[in-house]
Parts: C-alpha cells; sequence; structure tokens
C-alpha cells in the first residue's frame, strides 16, 4: 500500500445501503464531497441522517456500497479490511462520543496506550505530556477516570486522538455527552488544534453552532447533501 502524501479527502458518488431484515436502508443516497487538507469540516444533520454513515467511510471504518473514497491519493473504498486497519493506525486518528477511557489506567497512560506501536518508552512519555498539555489537562496526568469529570474525560479522549499525529482525525459527536458550556470550550479545543497542528479534521455533530466555528459544514438530510456553508474559521 503506497503513502499518502496529501490527504485531500474525495468522495464520489457514495451509496450505503445495509440490510435490516426484510428492508433495505439506504443509510448515503449519491453523496460527493471533497475536503482540503488541514480543513475542518463539520457534517450536521438530524439522527437517522446518514453523518455517521460518512464519516464511517471517511474514517476507513466502513466501505461504501457503490461509489469510492480517496484519501491522499488512496482509494481506501477498495482496500481489504486488514489493509483499512493498517492504513487507519498510520494516518488516521479518532474520537467518539463516549470517551473510551481505559478505567484501570490513568490519564498519561491512556493516551500511551492509543500510540504505544509507534514510540520507544522516553517518547511515549514526553508526547503523552505534549498533547496533555495541548488540551489543558497536563494538572490531571496521574488521575483516573473516575476522577475527572466528564469534560476533562473528553480533553484526554482528544489529546489520545491527536497524540497519533495523524494527519487526519475524525470525531464522532465528541461533545455528545457534555454540557453546553463545556462544548463549547472543546469546540474552541478543537479548532485551536486545527490551526496549531494543519490536521484535517472532519466532525460529526448535531450542534449547528458549530458550523460558525468550523471552515465548512455539510448539512445532510435522508442520506443526501442538502447544503453546504463556509464558516469563520481562518486558514
Amino acid at each position: 500500500m503506497a503513502a499518502a502524501d496529501t490527504h485531500e479527502i474525495i468522495v464520489t458518488n457514495v451509496e450505503r445501503d445495509y440490510q435490516m431484515g426484510e428492508v433495505k436502508v439506504h443509510a448515503l443516497r449519491g453523496v460527493t464531497l471533497e475536503m482540503k487538507k488541514g480543513e475542518f469540516v463539520a457534517i450536521l444533520g438530524q439522527s437517522g441522517s446518514g453523518k455517521t454513515t460518512l464519516l464511517n467511510m471517511i474514517a476507513a471504518l466502513d466501505i461504501p456500497t457503490s461509489g469510492s473514497v480517496t484519501i491522499g491519493g488512496i482509494k481506501v473504498s477498495e482496500l481489504s479490511r486488514d489493509q483499512r486497519t493498517r492504513f487507519r493506525r498510520q494516518h488516521v486518528g479518532i474520537v467518539f462520543q463516549a470517551f473510551n477511557l481505559f478505567p484501570t489506567l490513568n490519564v498519561r497512560e491512556n493516551v500511551e496506550i492509543g500510540i504505544a506501536f509507534d514510540l520507544e518508552a522516553d517518547d511515549l512519555h514526553d508526547r503523552a505530556s505534549e498533547y496533555l498539555q495541548h488540551v489543558g489537562i497536563l494538572d490531571k496526568i496521574d488521575n483516573y477516570p473516575s476522577q475527572l469529570s466528564g469534560g476533562e474525560q473528553q480533553r484526554v479522549a482528544l489529546a489520545r486522538g491527536l497524540a497519533k499525529e495523524s494527519p487526519l482525525l475524525v470525531l464522532d459527536e465528541p461533545t455528545g455527552n457534555l454540557d453546553a458550556e463545556t462544548s463549547e470550550e472543546i469546540w474552541a479545543l478543537i479548532l485551536k488544534m486545527n490551526r496549531e497542528t494543519n490536521a484535517t479534521i472532519v466532525a460529526v455533530t448535531h450542534q449547528t453552532s458549530v458550523s460558525k466555528i468550523a471552515h465548512r459544514s455539510v448539512f445532510l438530510r435522508s442520506g443526501r447533501i442538502w447544503g453546504i456553508s463556509e464558516g469563520s474559521a481562518e486558514d
């Protein structure tokens, strides 16, 4: 598998169908979209609109029924399951709505476990500390998840996703479990990380206010794109 030298995302006429018993569900219906390297794109829509399905395509977690997804010149929609796993490990950081922190590991260890395959022990500690500082939670480095607030746990999850230093970071409802004030803090932090790292960030959210800070927002309805708007984020 060739190395990706740029991480422009090209989604071309993507359809994704699921068979639910005798019913075929059309989750995506001919979605075509391009994203520039370093862009912060929000994907919005109501429940069932297809936004998480689209994110799964972009993260190489799933493949389309038809159409194609290309990232940095690599047509990930044609990769095998094992090839997609390697691709994600090398090129994609993922942050989910559920924080997915290990309760028996402290903050530092929760970040390190996401990058343990790629670094020696000393480098591992330094990288984890660097990104915990980036997200403003270095002072809790020895705490366990049960000792953190929801916002703090999401900061740890974000640090873990960023610490891979992947050119592409995908986030699935990263503030879905947080209160409004904490959500605003997390989105501001995501924008800050986009500016500082130049990672391409694609985030699914139901919060329409995010459309004001992202470079672009893509609105889905019934598996189709029904609108794209420009935000106020500066390149």
